[in-house]
């Protein structure tokens, strides 16, 4: 397959002044896609008035739906075998369609690591190509990113499409994707990913790992979610708040996390996994030049 075979589908609500960097980065694809989709979530700004200015097609909810379901309606409305996925405050590399979809060759996923606010990679940041697996979703962190993500329609509508979960529909969508077919996770960057104002670090990562957990509890008995690897996404939950708790001179907190990494006998190995993972994606992210 080649771009010619993608649907661009981007949710946005009261995104006007972000929505149009998010087309133009589409817009100046190396390798262009067949449409963009761009899906009005109820917005109360002028968003639907930015997106009518550009080359795309416009969907509009009248009543606020969720990012989940406005993705949804985006691939109820494409007609191509792929769909491509961005959110509309982040932005592609130009050549981010021309990278990833011809490596789909069968999967049902392709993602690729992003570059964030500061300045940190996200996703895979082993450096080589990585199988995306159910574990990899969850620990050391998720290595799949929105938007960066390829996939086939045919295997997402089969997924049952995004959730409306309040936090991380996206997480659980790929969980279903996987059942569906392989994924897989390329090392080079290909997007600039907007850490939102509302949540910076390290309050960002502990919403993140909040949303998570709520799918995380909804896959306790599947034969992937194995003891091991609820004990290694407890370590990466207490080490994150135990380094809050620091940070905020919460000594109770600091107290509460260290008991709880102490009561688990993975604890050692999955915390020198996760601290490994972590430095070398500081270091990657440094040998990089800003995107």
């Amino acid at each position: 397959m080649t771009a010619s075979d993608v649907t661009v589908i981007i949710p946005a609500r009261n995104r006007a002044h972000v929505l149009r960097a998010a087309v133009d980065s589409v817009l100046a694809q190396t390798a262009p896609p067949a449409e963009i989709i761009v899906i009005d979530d109820a917005s109360t700004d002028d968003t639907a008035a930015v997106a009518e200015g550009l080359p795309v097609r416009l969907i509009r909810h009248v009543e606020a739906k969720g990012s989940g379901m406005a993705r949804n309606a985006g691939i109820d409305g494409a007609t191509t075998g792929l769909v491509a996925f961005l959110d509309s405050d982040d932005e592609w590399l130009p050549d981010h369609l021309a990278y990833t979809v011809p490596q789909v060759d069968g999967h049902v996923l392709v993602t690729s690591p992003v570059i964030d606010t500061f300045g940190r990679l996200r996703g895979n940041t082993g450096g080589r190509r990585s199988t995306v697996r159910h574990d990899s979703l969850f620990f050391p962190e998720n290595v799949v990113c929105t938007s960066t993500v390829i996939a086939r329609r045919d295997a997402l509508i089969a997924a049952g499409g995004f959730s409306d979960l309040p936090r991380a529909q996206d997480l659980d969508t790929w969980i279903r994707l996987l059942e569906h077919g392989s994924g897989i996770a390329l090392p080079r960057p290909t997007a600039r990913y907007a850490v939102s104002e509302v949540y910076q670090e390290p309050d960002l990562r502990r919403r993140s790992l909040a949303g998570a957990e709520v799918v995380r509890s909804q896959y306790d008995d599947a034969p992937w979610m194995t003891k091991r690897l609820q004990d290694r996404i407890r370590t990466v939950r207490a080490w994150d708040d135990l380094r809050h708790a620091q940070r905020h001179r919460d000594l109770r907190q600091v107290l509460r996390s260290a008991r709880t990494l102490a009561a688990h006998g993975s604890t050692p190995s999955a915390l020198a996994e996760l601290l490994s993972h972590r430095r070398r994606a500081r270091r990657r992210s440094a040998t990089m030049d800003a995107p």
